[in-house]
Formats: C-alpha cells, structure tokens, sequence
C-alpha cells in the first residue's frame, strides 16, 4: 500500500510538471495562456517598452520635425518634409511682400526727400528781405549811376544820363549828393527804375520842387501790372516831397516822367526798399 501511495505521488508531480512546460511552451508561441496570468507581466511589459519607446520616439521624432521646419505635427519625415516645403513657400511669399513694403517705404523716404526740397524752396519764399538804402553819397559828383546799387538800376532815355551831383543842402534831403537825370542840374528827363528782384517797401525823396502842382505821372509796375499815380510838388525847393509806394508789394519796374510844369525838374535821393 506504501509504495502504491508513493507510485501516484511522483506521477502527480510528473502531471504537475508537464502542466507548466506545456502552458511555458504555449505562451512562448502566441503569449496567450489563461492559466499562465502570473508569468505575463515581463513579456507585456517588455512590449510595451518596445512600443512606447521605440514607437514613440520615432513619432515624437516625426511630430518634431513638422513643428519645427514646416509648423504641422507630421508622422514621420515625410511630414516633415512636407512642413518644411510648406513653410518654405510661406516664408517666400512673406519675404516678397516684406519686399514690397520696403519699397513703398523706400518711395515714402523719396515723397519726404521732394517734401523736404519744397519746405527748402518754400523757406527760400519766406527768406527775411534785405533792406536797402540808396543816397549817392559814396559816389563822385558827375559820377553816371547805373548798376552800382544791388537789386536796382538806374536809366532813362536813351542819351540821357542818370547823374549824381552835388546840392549841399539845397533840395533838403539827407547829405549833400542827389540824383539829376538830364543835363547837369536839368532834371527834368524821365527817371527810371528797374529793380530785380522785385521790391517792396519803396519810399524816395523828391527835392528842389519849386511848385506845389502836379509835376510828374509815376507810373508803378509789378509785372505787367501798370498803376499811375500823380506827383505833387512842396512848392519850397528844401522841404522836399515823399513818395511812399510802400503799398506796393513787388514792384518790377518804377518810371516817374516829369509834366513840365517846374522848369528846373527835381532830384531823388534817399531812396529806401526791400528785395
């Protein structure tokens, strides 16, 4: 009885252990044995190492080529391939437009230039004027006056002299010298003044009238503008008359023609404008 009870016993652990190699060779085929749950976890986990790690860091790998070449998260190098084309294009177009805008503000920087060059030309309109004063005393008696004085020049009729002479204090202007224009101290020839540029502000004197009539049509042009006005003499050779023309702005070109009326003419001195 003893040896029949020791007999099953080694043939249930011979049972036993063909359960197990049956159930190990089994899993090592398709890994799937329910009786062998406990013996699962290394080859599960093994798997999922493999597919988490190896997998996923080829997609991790992929999806950071697309972000950072192209800017889409891609599956592998093709996408990222397709990413970097796309953003390439992209980046073409933006560099084209870039290139557009740098030319219009390169045109804005032109239009500043041209309105710089107007606000030169408009300051060269608004420039402060020079004043000027004319009274012959720097020149010679007997001295033909004609351009010696910037901005104006002095004529008449043709053969007729503009001259400088020597009154002393006779026609009552400032200094001794005076402007005659005709025969030496026959001043009654046409006085011409052409003034470039144009003036303004124009005061003169007008000495030794010996009449308190009309003695000369002033005829004032600014351009083809022509104004006549009338000349009044003082009647007293040393108190001598004004003619202010400072209303006139511009003035190209003054003619005073003398009417006849005093014999002897009269002189300008002091002549005063602005150019």
């Amino acid at each position: 009885m003893l040896m029949v009870l020791k007999r099953n016993s080694v043939f249930a652990v011979l049972a036993a252990w063909l359960v197990v190699v049956a159930c190990g060779s089994k899993n090592d085929d398709d890994n799937d044995c329910s009786d062998c749950s406990g013996s699962s976890g290394a080859p599960d986990a093994k798997g999922g190492n493999a597919g988490s790690g190896v997998g996923g860091s080829l997609i991790e790998s992929g999806g950071t080529a697309g972000v950072e070449v192209g800017g889409s998260a891609g599956d592998g190098a093709t996408a990222g391939t397709g990413g970097a084309t796309a953003g390439a294009a992209t980046g073409g177009a933006g560099g084209s437009l870039a290139g557009e805008a740098g030319s219009d503000a390169s045109g804005g920087a032109m239009d500043g230039g041209a309105g710089d060059a107007a606000a030169g030309a408009g300051g060269s309109d608004s420039a402060p004027l020079t004043d000027a004063t004319i009274d012959f005393e720097d020149l010679d008696s007997g001295t033909v006056v004609t351009t010696q004085y910037d901005g104006v020049t002095f004529s008449s009729e043709p053969g007729v002299d503009s001259l400088v002479l020597r009154y002393a204090d006779y026609c009552g202007t400032s200094g001794a010298m005076a402007l005659c224009v005709g025969e030496a101290f026959d001043c009654t020839e046409p006085k011409i003044l052409t003034f470039s540029p144009p003036a303004s502000g124009l005061k003169l004197l007008i000495g030794c009238t010996d009449t308190s009539e009309k003695i000369a049509d002033v005829h004032v042009f600014q351009d083809d503008t022509e104004t006549t006005l009338d000349l009044l003499g003082r009647g007293n050779p040393q108190t001598p008359a004004e003619l202010d023309l400072s209303s006139f702005s511009g003035i190209t070109r003054l003619e005073i023609r003398d009417t006849g009326v005093d014999a002897e003419g009269f002189t300008l001195d002091d002549i005063t404008f602005q150019h």
